[in-house]
């Protein structure tokens, strides 16, 4: 996974991600004679309730769970669990028998035919997002590489008209160069590089996620509030670092579930926002941990919903996005 995260001013955030997973040797083998089974008698272009897409951020929670470093405090954090979602359901639609199987309980799909509506659901949120705003960027492309030696079956072009991609991997050098062109015209130039020849060395498929998002917060930091204040990164560890301040209605709300209070940040748009969770300063980093093995995301949305709009002042630390207060 790659990605580049970038404030270049401090009321203007960028993120991009590109997510690869490579296969030396894959088939996309389905027994039914429908593409995915039950598809036929299924309406694909009718979306399921948001209600039941929670299992996806359940899939995010996990995943952060494995990765996030407890040991490694002194330093930030940061991966996309939609781009490796996205990868991993692609895997899952053509797989079969074990691999299916695992598949499957990793990414808590009951079968197919649910996991593709929920996947056109996700697909259909962000381009409806994507085409009714202007006040933000949002870009978000997946894509299944496939060398021409592997068979597929043309009635999957149907279903997935933009996501699968016939390549030759036996050309290493312009496979590379067209993936690669790829996931930078989605970050718009931010991650020109995602693969190099020597890794599409054997591959017969390759699945690929890139994202890009560009949003001005709703209220802007001042440069000119930026100050020096005392900073507390554990009970007994502290330092003097330049603080940004901001004051606006922002949602807040206590979660006692989480054991967590929860922060909105809006961008301009109020479409999409930024949440923080903040233990209590008190607990320490057992209190964060303690937060992190409460999240589901049931849990997660239930304390969003909990929110409401007060009137606060924040403070960001400007180097550090993991230093972040805020007072009502």
């Amino acid at each position: 996974m790659a990605y580049n995260s970038k404030t270049t001013i401090p009321n203007l955030t960028k993120l991009m991600t590109a997510t690869v997973l490579t296969f030396t040797f894959t088939t996309i083998c389905l027994a039914s004679p429908e593409c995915i089974p039950g598809s036929n008698e299924t309406d694909l272009n009718v979306p399921v309730s948001s209600s039941n897409l929670s299992y996806i951020s359940d899939f995010g929670l996990n995943l952060f769970r494995e990765l996030f470093p407890y040991n490694a405090t002194d330093r930030n954090f940061f991966f996309s669990p939609y781009s490796v979602w996205s990868a991993l359901s692609l895997a899952y639609f053509g797989s079969a028998g074990d691999t299916e199987e695992q598949l499957g309980t990793v990414l808590g799909e009951k079968d197919k035919i649910s996991a593709l509506k929920s996947w056109k659901t996700v697909e259909f949120l962000y381009k409806m997002r994507q085409e009714n705003q202007s006040s933000y960027t949002l870009r978000v492309a997946n894509r299944a590489y496939f060398d021409h030696s592997v068979s597929l079956r043309p009635c999957l072009d149907d279903i997935f008209p933009t996501e699968l991609q016939r390549i030759d991997f036996l050309h290493v050098g312009d496979a590379a160069e067209e993936i690669n062109e790829f996931v930078s015209n989605t970050t718009k130039g931010r991650i020109p590089q995602l693969v190099t020849p020597d890794r599409l060395q054997g591959a017969r498929m390759m699945l690929v996620n890139a994202a890009f998002f560009k949003g001005v917060w709703l209220y802007q930091f001042k440069e000119s509030a930026t100050k020096k204040e005392l900073f507390y990164s554990t009970l007994e560890d502290y330092t003097f670092v330049d603080m940004m301040q901001q004051k606006g209605n922002f949602g807040y709300g206590v979660s006692e579930e989480l054991g967590a209070s929860i922060l909105e940040l809006p961008y301009t748009g109020e479409a999409v926002s930024m949440y923080i969770l903040l233990p209590p300063f008190l607990a320490g980093e057992g209190g964060f941990s303690a937060m992190v093995g409460r999240l589901t995301g049931a849990a997660l949305h239930r304390a969003i919903d909990s929110t409401w709009r007060t009137q606060l002042s924040y403070s960001s630390n400007s180097s550090s996005s993991s230093r972040r207060r805020c007072r009502r």
